[in-house]
């Protein structure tokens, strides 16, 4: 082994070894417990463009390794910057513009997305080669997908009866005679799918650090009205204008009992981190964006350098504890 003597002064040098260090081991974009204090002090943020495609970023994950990026046309991208992007699968459509596509990471480090079989939603498990194994399916329209550690997956769906009707850009559900939300959890051990709730929307579910799946439900089962006025907003993919949205929570499974009294208007998908959440919503006065919800606190807004990007969210995921997002665009970007 052969040593070298610096010339540099001690601290420096150790500074400078630090430095490259977490240059080369760690994610280069901003943590989100340091976003948070970000966010409350008000400070603007930039991002940075990791990936580009010719459609529509619709949903993501992460395993620790790389970030997934689902886009419109089906496919499933594995991001691990400055690395090229590798193509996994090409999942095609999903079944319907009722329907959405997610993602989400099995304990055994397999991706699982949903899939169009013969007019229903499959669910299947994708390994590393881009093999496909589906798991179980459904008849009702996906909405929402995530795993536990613990081999639990949770599936949130939607019905629709009756005539429906839709604006453009590209998913808003103006008016239906009778809509309901239906939440599953399917056990891996077991191969068994339950339903668990039924009623409201549940337009996301996160599972947290502390593996407990929590779910934003939205409203309630019945009509939906075509007068927009009453109406709120998801986000830029799912982009649900809701009767009933105002009544929106977050529940925790199983028991499903509220958390989090504050929170913003038409408050869709989400991450957890640092105690808190940071998720798309949008408030009268401070419109759509990313916003850090805590404890009973009022909702803070994410302020991005460009703000433009506000209302170019279509999907997120955390990644190292660093925040990723998809725009309708074709762009994954990470905020630094």
């Amino acid at each position: 082994m052969r040593f070298h003597r610096f010339t540099v002064p001690a601290m420096p040098a150790i500074a400078i070894l630090l430095s490259a260090f977490i240059s080369s081991c760690g994610d280069n974009g901003i943590s989100i417990s340091d976003l948070k204090g970000e966010i409350q002090r008000g400070g603007k943020r930039p991002a940075q463009e990791v990936f580009s495609s010719d459609s529509g970023i619709v949903a993501m994950a992460s395993n620790g390794k790389y970030v997934y990026a689902a886009t419109q046309k089906g496919q499933i991208f594995a991001i691990k910057y400055p690395e090229k992007p590798a193509l996994l699968a090409n999942l095609g459509a999903v079944c319907s513009e009722l329907d959405f596509q997610n993602l989400t990471v099995l304990p055994d480090g397999r991706l699982c997305a949903v899939r169009c079989e013969q007019a229903r939603n499959s669910i299947v498990a994708i390994d590393a080669a881009g093999k496909l194994t589906e798991l179980f399916s459904v008849t009702d329209h996906v909405l929402s997908l995530a795993a536990n550690r613990s081999g639990k997956i949770f599936i949130g769906t939607w019905i629709q009866e009756g005539k429906i009707s839709f604006d453009v850009n590209p998913y808003h559900l103006g008016s239906a005679e009778f809509v309901e939300g239906k939440l599953y959890e399917y056990d891996m051990e077991t191969r068994k799918l339950t339903e668990i709730s039924s009623g409201p929307f549940p337009v996301w579910i996160c599972v947290a650090e502390n593996n407990i799946a929590y779910v934003s439900l939205w409203g309630d089962r019945g009509q939906v009205q075509p007068d927009r006025g009453s109406h709120l907003w998801a986000d830029n993919y799912h982009s649900f204008w809701l009767l009933y949205s105002e009544k929106i929570r977050i529940v925790e499974l199983p028991n499903q009992e509220p958390v989090y009294k504050s929170l913003p208007s038409g408050f869709a998908s989400f991450v957890m981190g640092a105690g808190a959440l940071l998720g798309l919503g949008a408030t009268k006065d401070g419109g759509p964006g990313f916003y850090l919800v805590e404890g009973s606190n009022r909702p803070l807004k994410l302020l991005f350098q460009d703000p433009s990007l506000d209302s170019k969210v279509s999907a997120l995921t955390l990644h190292q504890g660093v925040v990723y997002f998809g725009t309708p665009d074709g762009k994954v970007l990470r905020i630094k």
